[in-house]
């Protein structure tokens, strides 16, 4: 059991009582696994685009469905459709590098 802990900026922290365990309805426990903490349980919609994008590179599609809409929110999935691509792309090389 991971104990709450207070950050410096005064925050509790603690994955065990602010992430949850288990995936959403609608979310795989590999595409859970693979998201990063600061997506897990937040909204879904995020969750998903970060997941397009990982997909996306891993089957080599280059294209962001969300380039060049010029809406807020879509401006922010493009961003988190770019990191879910890029974080792929990264691990790629990374084991390819071994």
């Amino acid at each position: 059991m991971i104990k709450p802990f207070k950050l410096l900026n005064g925050y509790i922290y603690s994955d065990e009582y602010t992430i949850p365990n288990e995936p959403p309805y609608g979310i795989s426990r590999r595409h859970w696994n693979m998201l990063p903490l600061d997506l897990r349980g937040g909204n879904s919609r995020h969750m998903e685009v970060y997941i397009e994008g990982w997909e996306a590179g891993r089957n080599n599609i280059v294209s962001n469905p969300y380039m060049g809409i010029n809406y807020p929110q879509v401006i922010e999935w493009c961003e988190l459709w770019n990191r879910g691509y890029g974080e792929f792309i990264n691990r790629v090389g990374q084991n390819n590098r071994l």
